[in-house]
């Protein structure tokens, strides 16, 4: 499930850390961003996903090249597959330090232009009120050393495969009728 979940938000290419957050619409490469038409722009509480049983999940890519960068959110999944934010504050982090940095406030990461292909960082989400921080993994890797990794779409109606998804550990998935289809 997570293989369709890759990002919510992402801006790219600029130096200046606070500007990038403040001043950019979000745009992303199509390919590490999860499909718009199973992200939600209405937030729910805390409150409420707890009433409906939805837990809580760290919202972000799995994957990025050195130098992009990524807003991260605290979200609940409605229908298995549809992201809805949470309106929450959380308390940011990433280890190993030096790979990225993140806001601790906003969730907002800038993945070092150095990083090295092969990279992994946790990235853990502190919410108030969650029993545990939220974590998860994200994997540095460099389009030049292998560019199959992301999502690859075929168009055409001929029956044969119609998305294909290559991740950085190697794992790969097929679809021949995609949801929104």
């Amino acid at each position: 499930m997570s293989a369709l979940v890759l990002v919510l938000v992402v801006v790219c290419d600029n130096d200046d850390f606070s500007n990038q957050q403040q001043n950019h619409e979000n745009h992303a490469p199509a390919h590490l961003l999860i499909r718009a038409t199973l992200s939600v722009d209405y937030p729910t509480t805390l409150e409420e996903s707890a009433e409906s049983s939805k837990k809580p999940n760290n919202y972000g890519p799995e994957a990025t090249e050195p130098g992009q960068s990524f807003r991260y959110l605290i979200v609940v999944f409605d229908c298995c597959v549809v992201v809805r934010p949470v309106e929450t504050d959380a308390e940011w982090s990433v280890e190993p330090m030096g790979i990225a940095s993140i806001d601790v406030k906003t969730g907002f990461l800038v993945v070092d232009e150095a990083a090295a292909h092969g990279s992994v960082v946790t990235v853990t989400g502190d919410v108030e009120g969650v029993d545990s921080p939220l974590a998860r993994g994200l994997t540095v890797f460099s389009s030049k050393i292998n560019p199959l990794i992301g999502r690859w779409r075929e168009e055409r109606a001929s029956g044969a495969a119609r998305e294909l998804l290559f991740q950085p550990d190697g794992l790969y998935a097929a679809a021949w009728l995609l949801l929104e289809s």
